[in-house]
């Protein structure tokens, strides 16, 4: 998939907007998993990292809709903590209130639950080093289950530490022949190196380094949502530039199919794709 836009490595993925009938509920579960709330007001709760006040989550209360059977958009994203001891502390706080599913890459450790709202809510630890292999760009795709010794001897900290970040959106998608010309040739994604599991389809942005990652998983039952569906309203991605907006509007403006708006004033973007699915880019 080489040979067109490809985002900036720097490209991060800022926080998550999520529609909600009631805000407060699923806040306090974000909170008993280490969330911390940095402002609430009606009808709105922003939940992140307050040492920094990095936000996370956007809770919006809205009227609106319960689908009743599988939507395309989002369906899990990935909390990465900056070290191994946050990542057991983490463990230790949700697995005292949550099932919880564990695994082990090559390279890292992480496990899932699922939130009030049946998104996917992944906790992981990518190890970072010199000893990744030369074009290592994710940890890698194949998870292995894990026992909860590994997990043991995580300290009791209720809250998350300041270089937690968002890492991976997980997004269901009705067709992947539909969706990753979109997602590749016009949103600038690159497939992840490596084979690719039946139905599925990752792809990243970055390097060895700092990366982040978008999993697309196929339903052929699940359709487009209507604007009053709960779920998710946006993603947040953060670009380092204002080129990368023009040249992501070029490429929307000739995409068939695409909806965007950019303003180059406030510099940021939205566009939604074959999957209804908005992603808002802004400069950091």
């Amino acid at each position: 998939m080489k040979g067109h836009f490809i985002l900036d490595a720097a490209t991060r993925i800022g926080f998550i907007a999520l529609k909600v009938a009631e805000a407060e509920p699923v806040a306090d579960w974000y909170r008993q998993m280490g969330f911390e709330t940095l402002q609430e007001k009606e009808k709105q709760v922003m939940l992140g990292i307050h040492a920094d006040r990095k936000v996370l989550l956007i809770l919006q209360e809205v009227v609106g809709l319960q689908p009743n059977g599988p939507l395309t958009g989002l369906s899990g994203f990935s909390v990465m903590l900056p070290t191994r001891p946050s990542l057991l502390a983490a463990y230790r706080r949700v697995s005292a209130r949550e099932k919880v599913q564990g695994f082990t890459t090559t390279w890292g450790l992480g496990f899932t639950t699922v939130d009030p709202l049946g998104n996917a809510v992944t906790f992981a630890y990518d190890e970072e080093g010199p000893t990744k292999p030369p074009g290592y760009r994710w940890r890698s795709a194949d998870r292995i289950a894990a026992a909860p010794a590994l997990f043991a001897g995580g300290a009791d900290e209720r809250t998350m530490p300041v270089g937690t970040t968002l890492g991976q959106l997980v997004v269901r998608v009705h067709s992947l022949a539909e969706t990753l010309p979109y997602v590749t040739q016009v949103l600038g994604f690159d497939e992840l190196p490596g084979k690719q599991s039946p139905g599925q389809f990752s792809l990243t942005v970055g390097n060895a380094t700092m990366h982040i990652m978008l999993t697309l998983e196929e339903d052929p039952r699940a359709l487009p949502p209507m604007p009053d569906h709960f779920g998710a309203k946006y993603v947040n991605l953060v670009v380092p530039n204002t080129l990368i907006l023009r040249l992501l509007r070029a490429n929307l403006a000739t995409a068939p199919g695409s909806s965007y708006h950019y303003d180059e004033k406030k510099r940021y973007l939205m566009a939604a794709g074959p999957n209804r699915l908005t992603m808002w880019f802004s400069v950091l």
